[in-house]
């Protein structure tokens, strides 16, 4: 068992066909903190009537909050949005915010949220139209399940003995998280809201794509997502930032 002092887990979308919530149960089993921040997008709210959430879903949710009576704070992202009339709730280690700012024992500050607002705020994330329709796209080439690279990738090549995959709906989310990424100016952004708030980083998640770079002399952490990457963005008790993964 890993025990940290802050673990960030972001866009876990539960209640959504491709959640995994019993391996996120197991993963935090495994990476224990004092302090778990969950920041955004954890429970997809316009499923929370569907079939696909189900009791069980339910439960394991409680289990996670309730893991080690570890410190929870949940951040709310686009997907959980409608929890902001609940923005300020505490109640013993549990607290609902729309955005948190954590001190590291490396002394520095950090703004943490989940990132729709302030970092990869544009034209497609203030549209729960077109984010409605990217969604969709993405789910129906999902279903598509694996496509045989040599008849989509390379058409003109001949195809490999040995039967070589490539999932087709995880290269499209690849490919529109960094456009959704690039169009965001998000650079531009880290750099202002530290500047304006007098910060030293930003962390975030919602784009899916877990990095730790130093953007302007800003330090920028994404904490990725548990639907693709199964990630995390953890601080250990000697100062560490680093992000881990399910499988490691």
């Amino acid at each position: 068992m890993n025990k940290y002092r802050t673990l960030i887990i972001s866009d876990t979308h539960i209640g959504s066909d491709e959640s995994k919530p019993e391996e996120l149960y197991e993963f935090l089993k495994e990476n224990t903190s004092d302090k778990l921040i969950l920041n955004g997008d954890i429970i997809d709210i316009k499923l929370l009537n569907s079939a696909n959430l189900g009791i069980q879903n339910i439960e394991l949710i409680y289990d996670i909050l309730e893991i080690n009576n570890t410190e929870v704070i949940y951040l709310i992202g686009n997907h959980d949005i409608s929890l902001e009339k609940y923005d300020g709730f505490k109640n013993e280690n549990f607290t609902i915010r729309n955005n948190y700012e954590h001190k590291g024992l490396d002394e520095k500050h950090y703004f943490v949220c989940h990132g729709h607002k302030y970092i990869f705020n544009n034209f497609i994330s203030n549209s729960p139209f077109l984010e409605r329709i990217i969604s969709q796209i993405i789910t129906l080439l999902n279903h598509l399940k694996k496509v045989h690279s040599g008849h989509i990738f390379k058409r003109n090549k001949p195809i490999k003995k040995g039967l070589e995959y490539y999932t087709l709906a995880d290269d499209s989310r690849l490919f529109i998280k960094k456009g959704l990424k690039i169009i965001s100016r998000y650079k531009k952004y880290v750099k202002y809201l530290c500047d304006s708030i007098n910060v030293d980083g930003v962390i975030c998640g919602h784009i899916h794509l877990p990095e730790i770079k130093i953007i302007k002399g800003k330090i920028y952490m994404n904490s990725g997502d548990f639907v693709e990457n199964f990630s995390a963005l953890v601080e250990t008790h000697q100062g560490e930032w680093k992000i881990i993964y399910k499988n490691e």
